[in-house]
């Protein structure tokens, strides 16, 4: 009788949540109809590859507003974003990118997709990550926070977090895979924590790479139905409300106490970031909070954009009077406030730019930057000069 009444709660409690998640997908729904009737100026719908540039260049976009999708598309994010929510519904959706997005929304999903791929790129959701078919997490950062339903769900497929990815989620679930859970890539952390369960995977959750969990210590995969796999406490009687997976590292040793006759720890943790990884202007680099025994709290990525712009900030610098500067990307299509000040510093020099129309693909553009103009005005209000910005304003070079 006890077994019955317990799996009846189990039930019960899942029934909610997925009534809950529902509701907010038939909200996100209905608002991804009937919003752009009326909807702000500032609101926008992208139908082919767009570039978070062009957003702000066309009118610009606002924390409040809303980025429409009515076509399979890809996001780059080549400056800072802050809107409200992204709505798809039936499109799919690749966003890829260094600069950050924030997503403000706080009463429906963060973003609303049909399938749903996030590489390379920094995300930090207000809201639920909502996908109706399969969510890749790849060499990216992603923070999800949802009060009111699972912080990420796939509906009807799996969900892959690999590569260094480091994801950061909280829910009433704070995973709900609908499929599959994998999670790979020696570099790759997790954390999900849930008010009922930390991560529910329909088909299975797998770790590879040599990922484990370490919280809750001893924490184990089990199945509790045909269906339904869950991460539990040690002794499998009691499922897991929060999660760590990543790599684990060496225990630190124990010395015998001659006086109490038992053993106790011979170091108390300090942790500090230790940069593990330098960023290079073509790869992203990776720094720890780390103890000086090896254990690894949490990783971060340092973007390859920062090394990029160090590096044409320094040519900048360091170049002869009246110098002509010249770099080459193949990753980038922008500039932040650094290179801004820098040339501001030098008048005398002038800085001749080869890039990408997309920032990693497209048309081979060169823009010159020229002396005897107002470096500042050439950057917007929020420290940023989107190169093709710049191409339409002060004419391509041949």
């Amino acid at each position: 009788m006890m077994k019955r009444e317990r799996k009846q709660v189990t039930i019960d409690k899942l029934s909610k949540i997925f009534i809950k998640t529902l509701l907010l997908i038939m909200m996100a729904m209905a608002v991804g109809m009937f919003a752009p009737i009326g909807a702000r100026a500032d609101n926008q719908t992208i139908t082919t590859n767009t570039k978070t540039s062009d957003l702000i260049a066309n009118g610009g976009m606002g924390a409040n507003d809303t980025l429409y999708v009515n076509s399979n598309v890809m996001l780059i994010v080549d400056e800072p974003l802050s809107i409200k929510c992204i709505v798809a519904s039936t499109s799919d959706i690749k966003i890829t990118g260094n600069a950050g997005l924030t997503l403000n929304a706080d009463d429906n999903n963060a973003i609303n997709a049909a399938n749903l791929r996030i590489i390379n790129c920094s995300i930090n959701a207000k809201s639920n990550i909502w996908s109706e078919k399969a969510i890749l997490i790849d060499n990216s950062n992603v923070t999800a926070t949802n009060g009111n339903g699972p912080g990420i769900i796939s509906m009807n497929g799996g969900i892959s977090i690999t590569n260094n990815s480091v994801v950061n989620v909280y829910g009433e679930v704070g995973i709900y895979a609908r499929g599959n859970l994998s999670i790979s890539g020696a570099g790759t952390q997790v954390i999900a924590e849930g008010t009922y369960d930390a991560i529910i995977a329909d088909r299975g959750i797998y770790l590879n790479d040599g990922l484990v969990i370490t919280e809750p210590a001893g924490g184990e995969i089990k199945r509790t139905n045909a269906a339904d796999f869950y991460i539990y406490e040690s002794g499998g009687t009691t499922k897991a409300k929060k999660v760590t997976i990543k790599k684990p590292v060496p225990v630190a040793p124990t010395v015998n106490n001659p006086n109490s006759g038992q053993k106790e720890s011979s170091h108390t943790h300090s942790f500090s970031w230790v940069v593990t990884k330098s960023p290079t202007s073509t790869s992203d680099g990776e720094e720890a909070y780390m103890c000086s025994c090896g254990e690894i709290e949490r990783i971060s990525i340092l973007p390859a954009i920062s090394a990029f712009e160090e590096e044409t900030i320094n040519k900048i610098k360091n170049a002869p009077a009246n110098a002509v500067v010249e770099v080459e990307t193949s990753l980038f299509n922008s500039f932040g406030i650094g290179v801004r000040d820098a040339l501001a510093a030098r008048p005398d020099v002038t800085l001749k730019v080869k890039f990408l129309s997309e920032g990693y693909r497209g048309q081979l553009l060169k823009v010159t930057i020229p002396t005897g103009i107002d470096r500042y005005a050439l950057w917007d209000e929020k420290g940023w000069l989107g190169l093709c910005r710049a191409g339409s304003t002060l004419g391509y070079d041949k």
